[in-house]
């Protein structure tokens, strides 16, 4: 089923993803860098803030507007961004809503909670590295687990090393079109 999802994925919506990015390259270059840089840094922000995953591709954006290393960095400083400003709301305004809706006191988030009392910051590391994890990963780590913000921000900072190659991929795309 997994196999399946993935080919449809990519079959279906990364086409549909393509032509939105070159839309928006080309309303972009109409209205200058500086309204090309603040609304895609808008973007990323809210979709750093929320627990959607797919921010991987805004970051081929960033790569591809600005290359592979601007694109990086940009992408890496508002995804930090973002969840320094979603961690602590998801935490302290909805968390017990949240906590309530994963299924409170089950025994899986009874399990989460106590290996990220020990290894907190690997297990964020290495969920932050998945490719689909993005934002629901910042509402479970917020919500599920004891971690504090900059011990998970330490551990994204490391995570979203991921997000050169995707900057490569929007960066490589610039060649080809």
């Amino acid at each position: 089923a997994i196999v399946v999802a993935v080919v449809l994925f990519f079959c279906f919506i990364i086409p549909h993803i393509s032509v939105m990015l070159k839309s928006f390259v080309k309303w972009a270059s109409t209205k200058g860098s500086h309204i090309t840089f603040i609304s895609l840094t808008g973007a990323m922000i809210l979709w750093a803030s929320t627990p959607l995953p797919g921010f991987m591709f805004l970051c081929f954006g960033a790569g591809f507007l600005y290359g592979v290393v601007g694109g990086f960095f940009l992408a890496w400083v508002v995804a930090l961004i973002g969840i320094a400003i979603s961690f602590p709301l998801y935490r302290y305004c909805c968390g017990k809503q949240v906590l309530a809706y994963l299924g409170g006191t089950n025994e899986r988030t009874k399990v989460l909670l106590e290996a990220t009392k020990t290894n907190g910051f690997k297990i964020a590391v290495l969920m932050k590295m998945l490719p689909f994890t993005g934002g629901p990963a910042n509402v479970l780590f917020a919500v599920c687990t004891p971690i504090p913000l900059l011990t998970f921000m330490a551990a994204c900072a490391i995570g979203h090393i991921k997000f050169l190659l995707y900057t490569f991929v929007g960066a490589a795309a610039t060649s080809l079109t």
